[in-house]
């Protein structure tokens, strides 16, 4: 079972934190889009690229997504790394894929 393990970096202050993310085994985007959005509590953005200013994106909220903004990426790359941003309910998770 693919599972995605949180490192806690630094607090931001504001009840949020930065992680650094690591995966038991390769995971591709799109096995990570079905994986958060299996937590119906949770809403954020997936970035790919390495932070808030990609354009490249699927925001999603309580297991929906809201919009897939991915661009050119179909989904079936590999995560190659991976870090994440939030708290309470609100996760962002910054990914880099294979090209």
């Amino acid at each position: 079972m693919k599972k995605l393990n949180f490192e806690r970096v630094s607090d931001n202050g504001d009840a949020t934190s930065n992680y650094k993310v690591s995966i038991n085994e390769t995971m591709t985007l799109r096995e990570l889009k079905e994986m958060v959005l299996s937590d119906k509590k949770e809403w954020g953005y997936i970035r790919i690229g390495k932070d808030w200013r990609s354009p490249n994106y699927i925001e999603y909220r309580r297991g929906r997504v809201i919009e897939d903004n991915r661009g050119e990426y179909s989904g079936n790359e590999v995560i190659t790394s991976m870090k994440a941003s939030g708290g309470w309910s609100r996760m962002d998770y910054y990914v880099e894929v294979e090209q």
